[in-house]
């Protein structure tokens, strides 16, 4: 092959072929890894915001309850603070209810997620994303399965 001669007249000298493909190979892991830390990034908020929308959609369930049994409630003025004060300790208590759930199934969570030894460091790897999908899924069949 010729080539054209630079300024000193001396011939420019190219890359070899395994460093072009070095580059190639780095260049494709980088993408790979940003695309799946997106992706698990993506599915952490996608979890999060399901649970605060269920969280949401219980306290109001339990917030609609307390009104109609207020609305039915005696007009008697110290049997309808009764009831609220009642009412109150029952929202109250299913709130909690409702943490103390998703507290249990992350703690539920920390103790079936074992990341196998390669992605223990780090989870940069599609592989590793793969199993942390695949346990998630896995562990929602079961924590689905094992809730009364």
């Amino acid at each position: 092959m010729i080539f054209d001669r630079d300024a000193d007249g001396e011939t420019p000298t190219r890359l070899p072929l395994w460093a072009h493909i070095a580059v190639g190979v780095a260049l494709g892991v980088l993408i790979s890894s940003a695309v799946q830390w997106w992706i698990v990034g993506q599915y952490a908020q996608h979890v999060l915001e399901r649970a605060a929308s269920e969280f949401r959609q219980s306290t109001e369930a339990a917030e609609a309850r307390a009104t109609a049994d207020r609305l039915m409630a005696q007009t008697d003025a110290a049997a309808q603070a009764r009831h609220l004060a009642g009412q109150q300790r029952a929202v109250e208590a299913e709130k909690t209810a409702v943490a103390v759930e998703v507290e249990r199934r992350e703690q539920a969570w920390r103790n079936f997620y074992r990341p196998s030894a390669g992605c223990v460091g780090s989870s940069s790897t599609v592989q590793c994303a793969n199993e942390y999908v695949r346990f998630k899924r896995e562990f929602a069949a079961k924590y689905q399965g094992s809730r009364p």
